[in-house]
């Protein structure tokens, strides 16, 4: 169950926002807090997942506008850059016909980003751009025993598990670790407090305890579009919304283009499908039909009013064969 509590603590005058050794002069960010519910399990022998994504984003902590870019850099040539580590941080777009494109910054000077994504096909020039921290396990859950909101335990196999999915279906788990040395580890046990989790990731919590366990969250609000790269194969992608419930007509899925939208089909096995997981429910599959057109459940009834509420995660098939698409999740 996601709880949206308010779009709160929005600061009136333009502060200057520290990470990691940055810091850079930035107009307000509005901030929200949101409740998702952990489920605990059943009983022995059961599984309880609780599927979310992001609602919010960390403090920007630079911003601009572009003034050049090529291949795979971006420019802006009024700006000071600190130093960025690389792969933490990440440059969204925010303005113009390209906003919502982003890409991890490999590494900088001054006054140009290098970035992992090539830019040649995007405009970016005088388009305002966002820089901001990439959430991190660590920042999102708390690092200690007193703040984490699920059970720790001396290995993955005992512990609660949050398994974060990558675009295609690729998946790392991660347990926290109430042993010697504390902290977020993966399944080899490696320290990831500083697992980096795109906005627009999907995350699974296996509860392995009876109870359920109530988990706030509280960050930036991302008012910006935001581009969703999503291969073919199954990904699990939230919508990095507070405030606004998309449906599967206004969630952008369906465009009529296969680069920008899921392919359509006369049923669920030849189109691109849409998994929904409501917080005490059984997973719903909907597909976009040919004729009549809209948006179908697998039983064909119109499901185009079908609510995907903030804090959602859904899985999205992308049939091979279909190619890539880039999915613009509509600005909140």
């Amino acid at each position: 169950m996601k709880r949206l509590f308010t779009a709160t603590l929005t600061f009136l005058a333009a502060v200057a926002i520290g990470h990691a050794g940055t810091s850079a002069k930035t107009t307000p960010d509005t901030y929200g807090t949101i409740c998702t519910t952990i489920a605990g399990h059943n009983g022995p022998g059961t599984k309880t997942l609780t599927y979310f994504g992001l609602v919010t984003v960390e403090p920007k902590v630079y911003q601009g506008v572009i003034t050049g870019n090529a291949a795979t850099t971006v420019g802006d040539s009024s700006a000071s850059f600190p130093a960025f580590p690389a792969n933490d941080f990440y440059v969204i777009l925010v303005s113009g016909p390209d906003a919502g494109f982003k890409s991890s910054i490999v590494s900088n000077t001054s006054t140009v980003l290098t970035l992992a994504d090539d830019t040649s096909g995007v405009t970016a020039t005088g388009e305002a751009y966002e820089i901001r921290p990439f959430t991190t396990l660590g920042s999102l859950f708390g690092t200690t025993l007193a703040s984490i909101p699920i059970n720790p335990g001396a290995n993955i196999v005992d512990a609660d598990n949050v398994t974060v999915i990558r675009n295609g279906g690729t998946t790392e788990t991660f347990f926290f670790d109430n042993g010697g040395t504390q902290g977020w580890k993966d399944a080899g046990a490696t320290l990831a407090n500083d697992f980096a989790i795109k906005p627009e990731e999907g995350i699974i919590i296996e509860r392995k305890v009876t109870g359920d366990v109530d988990f706030y969250t509280q960050g930036a609000l991302l008012f910006a579009p935001i581009v969703v790269d999503l291969p073919e194969g199954f990904s699990l992608a939230g919508t990095i919304k507070t405030n606004q419930a998309l449906t599967l007509d206004t969630s952008g899925l369906f465009t009529g283009n296969p680069a920008t939208g899921v392919v359509d089909g006369t049923n669920p096995s030849n189109s691109d499908n849409i998994i929904i997981i409501p917080p005490n429910g059984a997973p719903t599959r909907y597909f976009r039909r040919t004729s009549p057109a809209g948006w179908f459940s697998t039983t064909l009834q119109p499901a185009g009013a079908i609510a995907i509420p903030p804090g959602s995660a859904i899985f999205i098939l992308r049939r091979t064969g279909n190619g890539p698409l880039e999915w613009t999740v509509p600005a909140e």
